[in-house]
Formats: C-alpha cells, structure tokens, sequence
C-alpha cells in the first residue's frame, strides 16, 4: 500500500510542480531567485505540512485546516512577509 500512495504523491506532487512553474513563469521574480529554487522551496514546505498533518497535530477537520495552511504557507513563500517598500527589505539578509 505504501508504493501505491507513494505513486499517487508523486502525480499530485508532479502537477503541484507543474502549476507553480507555470505560474511563476508568467510573473517577474527576483533577479537572485530562480523558479527551480522556488520549487525546492515549495517542496520542502509541502513535506513538512504533509509530515505535521501525518503526526495528527491538527484538529478535528484536519483536512481543511491542512488545505487552509497550505494555501497560506504557498502565500507566504510567493509573497513574503515583510511590507514592501518600508526600507527593511535587505536588513535581514
């Protein structure tokens, strides 16, 4: 059963991959971020969300709540979180 789930992670995972890509080739990045990083990113996030909701540490409508914090998690990593513009873009790197 483990192989059949791991089959069928893969081609969610495959189309996630593709739509972020996709997407992020339709939009300007950063000159210092490339898409593939992006995905790397959105990997390591989608992994540790997955492993988080495996342990049982959501609620009683978990999958919501674990569809909720993805969507989020996706924002924040598209988007940051630092207002843009305020002069403290660079003073954490």
């Amino acid at each position: 059963m483990k192989d059949a789930i791991w089959e069928i992670r893969e081609d969610f995972d495959a189309l996630n991959v593709f739509v972020l890509t996709n997407m992020l080739e339709k939009v300007p990045l950063r000159p210092d971020i490339t898409v593939d990083e992006v995905v790397k990113i959105f990997r390591l996030y989608q992994d540790f969300i997955n492993a988080r909701y495996q342990m049982g540490n959501f609620e009683e409508d978990g999958w919501k709540q674990h569809e909720q914090i993805c969507r989020r998690s996706l924002h924040v990593l598209l988007y940051g979180v630092i207002e843009r513009g305020n002069g403290h873009e660079e003073s954490f790197c």
